[in-house]
């Protein structure tokens, strides 16, 4: 007879769980605008210091953004390479075509509103994701959402499950609103340690895709420019409408297909400050602002607007100001943008450095003329190792004791352990780039013979 042996194991019932969850009106309804600063100068040089605005290009650096040669907005836009892009764009990889199709990401989150509003924050970035694909000249018709989820562990205690609840509720409401989905993500619950918690996190990505020929760099593009800002429509709660977004996505989209728009950026955590700050960077363009804003308007969260460098005289939005000169002004007040520049490519304790073109070629040719020797000699020490390991090493060229713990296969079938095909980064120090297998010989043959070291 025929048995089915799955129809039990399905029929068994998997018992119930449940939790009580409470989500705090009072809360949800917290203010959670910004201390902004009466003094206009002070205001803008702690935005410029302030380390979720403040220079990433040191550690952005540690990566190659050229990988593939498919890559259509460069990190940091302008002859200065000082703007920082709000979303990754690179082509559609193919095999042997050109593709014209290139996708885009984005992300948006602001931990300073989660902690006062899972809610608020969750509903923002989304609208902060989708925001940055439109800025960067994508259609909205065709974008998809993607979360990550991090949260403290809620334990039995309903306050605590009431945040992800929250979070989740603000996410939905603004996938419902402008009708996208979210189609993938992560989540976890276990952002606590002792007494510490992590902030309520709902991080938004957006994905779509859109022609190479319609993607907008961020960086101004020439003086005298008029720019303007356009919001859409805020409800009681502070939340920008979705009617209103989907409108004012549309609006921005049109004017860019008519070429009416020379650069553009969505405010975010920075407000309308972060965004002209960094636009004006990439080419050295200073702005001078309208008279009439107040220090909300420039400093204030700003989420779901647009600002928009305009090639003509078109009559959009509101008037922000106008590109020119080498400072960023109002109301008399001017900071040189080289000032702002010391206090955005500082030095922070908690990221790299950024060098300079100057500095990298300066110690590039210095480091090269001091120790192409020794990189020669080091190198051809390790060789001649590789082939008869009884031949000694100087102290200075001997391999590290973890590293003569590892099993060697190269070592084994007699083969020299250094890739002779790597370039050598005359910025590290020598020695640990041997240690770490990663130097050549030289880069000059020529010079190798001249030095007569045996290999």
């Amino acid at each position: 007879p025929k048995v089915n042996a799955v129809q039990p194991v399905l029929a068994e019932k998997a018992p119930d769980k449940a939790v009580n969850q409470l989500v705090d009106n009072d809360a949800n309804q917290e203010n959670y605008d910004k201390e902004i600063k009466d003094d206009f100068k002070a205001a803008y040089m702690d935005l410029a210091g302030d380390l979720n605005v403040c220079s990433k290009r040191g550690l952005s650096e540690r990566f190659d953004s050229t990988i593939g040669a498919g890559t259509v907005l460069m990190p940091f836009g302008g002859k200065n390479q000082r703007t920082p892009i709000q979303a990754m764009v690179n082509k559609v990889s193919m095999e042997k075509a050109d593709a014209k199709t290139c996708s885009l990401m984005a992300w948006g989150y602001n931990p300073f509103i989660a902690e006062k509003s899972p809610y608020h924050s969750a509903y923002l970035a989304v609208v902060e994701s989708v925001a940055k694909l439109i800025a960067t000249g994508a259609k909205f018709e065709d974008v998809y959402l993607s979360f990550q989820e991090y949260f403290e562990k809620p334990m039995k205690d309903p306050k605590r499950w009431g945040k992800p609840m929250a979070a989740l509720l603000g996410a939905f409401m603004a996938q419902k609103g402008l009708e996208i989905a979210a189609i993938g993500g992560k989540d976890s619950m276990s952002g606590t340690f002792e007494h510490i918690d992590v902030p309520p996190t709902l991080v938004s990505f957006a994905v779509t895709t859109e022609n190479v020929a319609n993607i907008i760099s961020p960086e101004f593009k020439g003086e005298n420019h008029k720019v303007v800002l356009l919001k859409p429509v805020y409800d009681e709660n502070g939340l920008p409408t979705a009617d209103s977004l989907k409108a004012l996505f549309a609006q921005v989209n049109d004017l860019m297909r008519a070429g009416k728009v020379c650069a553009a950026y969505t405010p975010t955590y920075g407000g309308v400050a972060e965004a002209v700050l960094k636009m004006a960077m990439g080419n050295d363009i200073g702005f001078t602002y309208a008279d009439g804003l107040t220090k909300e308007d420039i400093f204030g969260y700003a989420y779901g607007a647009f600002v928009l460098e305009l090639s003509g005289e078109d009559e959009v939005g509101t008037l922000l100001g106008r590109t020119g000169g080498n400072a960023i002004a109002k109301d008399g007040v001017s900071i040189a943008l080289a000032d702002l520049y010391d206090v955005y490519e500082g030095i922070p304790l908690s990221a790299p450095p950024c060098q300079s073109e100057d500095h990298y070629h300066q110690q590039k040719q210095h480091r090269y003329e001091r120790d192409k020797n020794t990189v020669c000699a080091a190198a051809a020490i390790l060789l001649r190792q590789a082939v008869h390991p009884s031949i000694d090493e100087p102290k200075e060229y001997q391999t590290p004791p973890q590293r003569q713990a590892e099993p060697d296969r190269m070592r084994r079938l007699g083969k020299p352990r250094i890739h002779l095909g790597h370039p050598c980064p005359m910025d590290q120090p020598i020695l640990l780039q041997l240690h770490q297998h990663h130097a050549h010989p030289c880069r000059d043959r020529q010079t190798q013979q001249e030095q007569n070291y045996p290999v």
